[in-house]
């Protein structure tokens, strides 16, 4: 090869990696710009504030008691020992509207202390029932059934889901409450107790 084409050879070489390395930059340069664009566009803000909101005062006043007391009732009539397999307890209490408002009211169940137990013992709800039989064979005579759930330890299960009306002022209602043991209770549960709370729920017509 000849000096000149030698010379010619470089050239092109060297053009053509000037041309590599322009494109390269350029490409730098849209990305850069790109990057910039978006850290701009998450940067951006904008703030609406609103009115102010009112709450009404109540023209009328829900309160509701259980057999004379509230916010809670120690329904200690409700309560047996020594109970066996089909074994049942029962006792009245009253939900009175002692507010100026019209309610209808429902209710939940849960259970306190042994989880074990709990489950095997089932609470039901009569509305106008009295207690009939004695010791461990008491239960809810005459009335309407009204609800029933099986107890559980730590979850509150819905036991009167129909809502129950009461007028304002004077509305009252006896339920007669009995809890019964099933028959399909294990030998695990043999010695321990368990409680019920029920909470009863006030909702203004």
């Amino acid at each position: 090869m000849s000096q000149q084409q030698e010379k010619r050879s470089k050239a092109r070489a060297g053009g053509s990696g000037w041309t590599r390395t322009r494109a390269v930059l350029s490409l730098g340069m849209i990305l850069g710009l790109g990057a910039i664009g978006t850290l701009a566009a998450w940067s951006d803000t904008a703030t609406a504030t609103t009115g102010t909101f009112t709450i009404a005062a109540p023209a009328k006043n829900v309160e509701m008691k259980v057999s004379g007391q509230r916010p809670s009732y120690s329904f200690t009539s409700l309560t047996a020992s020594g109970m066996m397999p089909l074994d049942s307890t029962a006792a009245t209490l009253e939900v009175q509207n002692t507010g100026d408002a019209a309610f209808t009211y429902t209710a939940s169940a849960n259970a306190s202390g042994d989880s074990t137990l709990a489950p095997f013992l089932t609470v039901t709800a009569f509305s106008g029932a009295t207690v009939a039989g004695s010791g461990n064979a008491k239960t809810c005579s005459g009335g309407t059934k009204i609800g029933s759930t099986t107890l559980q330890v730590g979850t509150s299960k819905p036991l009167i889901t129909t809502g129950r009306p009461l007028p304002a002022s004077t509305g009252k209602e006896t339920v007669c409450v009995q809890v019964a043991v099933s028959n399909a209770v294990t030998k695990a549960a043999s010695g321990k107790s368990s409680g019920a709370v029920i909470q009863f729920a006030a909702i203004g017509a």
